[in-house]
């Protein structure tokens, strides 16, 4: 549950910030609303399918101690700082959002292992989606696209992808699968 929270929470920041640019406003006025209404939905039924038990559990037994997990939020601390050193060092900061998205994204395959300890659909996915627009908008800053391919690669597709891709993994998959806090007892290997 707080996962997905911290998923609809980050669509929205996606789709108001780097969403906005080069869309005309009607526009990203309409993906603002889609994307508030997918977060919406997200939660209610990452809450609905998560039970009783996780919402009622402590947040001491879930990610907050769990040092693989935070070794994953590092490792994307990491890629963040130094890919925009990088670019910064070579006057190429209009990439740094492309480095922020491919970071977030690769950050999610150890983070499943983390929270997990298996191969995680719903991770999965938002790790591939998230790596893909940062990519995609890499490519597009780099090959001249008009502006609003920037708004959409990247902030529109991942908000888009922070909402639908959890509310897909807690239909398909109940509580099993979803953004939810884990326990930091040994997983299974």
């Amino acid at each position: 549950m707080v996962g997905t929270l911290v998923g609809a929470i980050a669509a929205l920041w996606w789709v108001l910030g780097p969403g906005r640019e080069g869309v005309d406003r009607p526009v990203w006025m309409a993906c603002v609303a889609v994307v508030a209404l997918l977060a919406v939905a997200s939660v209610t039924v990452a809450r609905r399918t998560a039970g009783g038990a996780a919402a009622s559990e402590p947040v001491e037994r879930g990610f907050a101690r769990n040092r693989r997990y935070w070794a994953a939020v590092g490792f994307e601390v990491v890629l963040v700082v130094a890919g925009s050193a990088v670019l910064r060092a070579n006057g190429r900061e209009d990439l740094s959002l492309s480095v922020v998205l491919i970071a977030v994204g690769v950050h999610f395959f150890p983070l499943m292992w983390a929270l997990f300890g298996r191969w995680s659909a719903t991770f999965g996915a938002l790790g591939c989606a998230l790596t893909a627009c940062g990519l995609g908008l890499l490519a597009a800053r780099l090959g001249g696209a008009p502006p609003w391919v920037f708004g959409v690669v990247g902030g529109i597709v991942p908000a888009v992808a922070f909402t639908v891709i959890p509310l897909v993994g807690a239909l398909r998959a109940g509580s099993a699968d979803v953004m939810v806090e884990t326990s930091d007892e040994p997983v299974a290997r």
